[in-house]
């Protein structure tokens, strides 16, 4: 038979747990809802409505195998996701684990042989934990100024790589839905239609392209953020005569799932001395 002490402890846990998914799960409904979402926002905010919604029947013993399953379908879930993204997960499985046990065991609400007060007890031992876990939650963790210094360098080897003449390292910096912005022409859109565009300007005779990022700004989710600088592209006249414009750049740039930075949107304008533009 379970000691007094073991179910004490045994309750706090399921407590501490079941309020725990409940925080991060709404937490994850709401980023996915933000304009900073990443790829596929509203699977990752059904995700996090189905198991908000099996953190709270978890909670209680009549829906407790009920919500468990919830949360562990939707860790499942989220487990494939990060694995095709190329991330493991070890925080999801420890959750699935204590998600199972508990269900195995049944709920920990205080029967038989638990004294006056010991729920109370646990209970706020259970808050206690769900304080510092909601604070940890909620505060940016993201190292701003480390991850300005890694987007800025980002942008520098995109120039390198520009510089070497190869479409597929060039294309690969942009995002698959990226958009590029040039003065007087047709707005690019999708990684596919980059790469023509790429293709075709690599095949010009006489065509350079070359920039210099002056500064990146990286917002406190540490995963959206943008660059600036000059850039010049050679491009022949009519008459077949190289002519140089300088212009004026920023490029908005997403973390994508694999840890990488990669250009969301590109936009270029004519620097004051320039009377046209090109991107980079």
């Amino acid at each position: 038979m379970a000691t007094p002490a073991l179910r004490r402890s045994f309750f706090a846990f399921h407590v501490t747990l079941g309020l725990v998914l409940l925080v991060f799960s709404v937490k994850t409904a709401l980023d996915a809802l933000s304009p900073a979402a990443g790829h596929l926002p509203h699977v990752a905010a059904l995700i996090g409505t189905i198991e908000a919604v099996g953190a709270v029947l978890f909670l209680f013993p009549r829906t407790l195998r009920t919500g468990g399953a919830l949360l562990l379908l939707s860790i499942g879930v989220a487990l494939l996701l990060h694995g095709l993204g190329g991330q493991f997960r070890g925080d999801l499985l420890i959750y699935a684990a204590g998600t199972w046990f508990v269900m195995v065991h049944g709920p920990a609400w205080p029967t038989r042989g638990i004294t006056p007060g010991t729920g109370m007890r646990a209970a706020a031992l259970a808050a206690l934990a769900l304080f510092g876990v909601s604070a940890a939650a909620c505060r940016p963790t993201a190292d701003v100024a480390a991850a300005e210094q890694q987007l800025l360098a980002r942008d520098r080897h995109w120039a390198a790589a520009a510089a070497g003449g190869n479409a597929d390292s060039i294309v690969s910096y942009w995002d698959d839905s990226a958009r590029i912005l040039m003065a007087g022409a047709p707005t690019v859109i999708g990684r596919s239609a980059a790469r023509q565009m790429v293709a075709g300007l690599l095949a010009t005779p006489g065509f350079k392209i070359g920039w210099t990022p002056a500064g990146a700004r990286v917002a406190a989710s540490g995963d959206l953020g943008y660059t600036w600088g000059t850039n010049s592209v050679t491009l022949p006249d009519p008459a077949g005569h190289p002519v140089t414009t300088v212009a004026r750049y920023i490029t908005v740039w997403r973390k994508s799932a694999d840890g990488q930075w990669r250009c969301l949107e590109d936009m270029s304008t004519p620097g004051p001395e320039a009377p046209a533009g090109a991107s980079h």
